[in-house]
């Protein structure tokens, strides 16, 4: 039976056995009561083991089996009292769940990668690290990139990102150019020992200039200096490709999109 629980402390070694498959889970456990998130947890056990991990954290759920299996079935009866804008996890446990689904979400398969900081471009530029005023640009930024920024929502993102950068559990890291910012890269998620790199997009005007590689080696260096793990998603080909150069490919993942009605992704 998959049943909600309200104490979770004791997945988190269970989790962290297999950290570059359940990374957001294993960090939205870590970090959700400083973030104060909104946030649910259902677990299913076998033998006393948990075998499938479902959590709600804002608009979005992520869903982790290290076997792929599971009562999916429960799984998505819980989701669809939520209406999610977002479904992530194992390339597998997706899998499983696009094939319940009835038409309403897009798939999207791609790869996580372990962040490599000493292969990555050494140049530098006028790099900043954000602050929670800064959360709202960032925002409209990320929520140019359809792909990017989509699911959230501005308002949504902003708030998020403030929370983040007030209680430590999160990073933005910005470049200006002309009174705007034109570059941003994030750790969406940290802990003391792993942190997850999302959010880095260049500002369309600016693209072609050199901006990705300075800024997002920029924060791979700042989190290897701190002793922390950094991992990435990527479902691009194009980054799939960048990403196969400079990082280690250490998982495959997939995530789901609802759609409106006429068949736009939410956005």
């Amino acid at each position: 039976m998959l049943g909600k629980i309200t104490h979770y402390e004791q997945l988190l070694p269970y989790l962290e056995e297999d950290i570059e498959n359940c990374l957001y889970i294993y960090m939205d456990l870590v970090n959700g009561k400083k973030e104060y998130a909104d946030m649910d947890v259902w677990v299913q056990e076998e033998r006393s083991k948990p075998e499938l991990v479902l959590l709600r954290y804002y608009e979005s759920f992520q869903v982790y089996s290290s076997n792929g299996t599971g009562n999916m079935a429960a799984a998505v009866e819980i989701m669809e009292q939520f209406q999610p804008k977002m479904i992530s996890g194992p390339e597998t446990v997706i899998r499983a769940i696009a094939s319940l689904d009835g038409g309403d979400y897009q798939a999207e398969y791609g790869a996580v990668y372990e962040i490599c900081s000493e292969r990555r471009f050494s140049g530098a530029a006028d790099v900043q690290r954000a602050v929670e005023m800064d959360a709202a640009e960032i925002a409209r930024l990320i929520s140019m990139d359809q792909k990017l920024g989509g699911h959230y929502g501005e308002e949504n993102l902003a708030h998020q990102l403030r929370s983040r950068m007030r209680s430590g559990t999160g990073r933005s890291y910005v470049i200006r150019r002309d009174g705007r910012i034109i570059a941003h890269t994030a750790a969406y998620a940290e802990t003391k020992k792993y942190a997850v790199v999302s959010g880095t997009i260049i500002h369309p005007d600016y693209r072609d200039k050199g901006y990705y590689p300075i800024i997002s080696s920029h924060i791979a260096r700042a989190l290897k200096q701190e002793g922390k793990r950094s991992y990435t998603f990527s479902v691009t080909p194009q980054m799939m490709r960048y990403h196969d150069k400079v990082d280690r490919k250490c998982g495959c993942y997939g995530k789901l999109t609802r759609r409106t009605r006429n068949h736009e992704i939410v956005g």
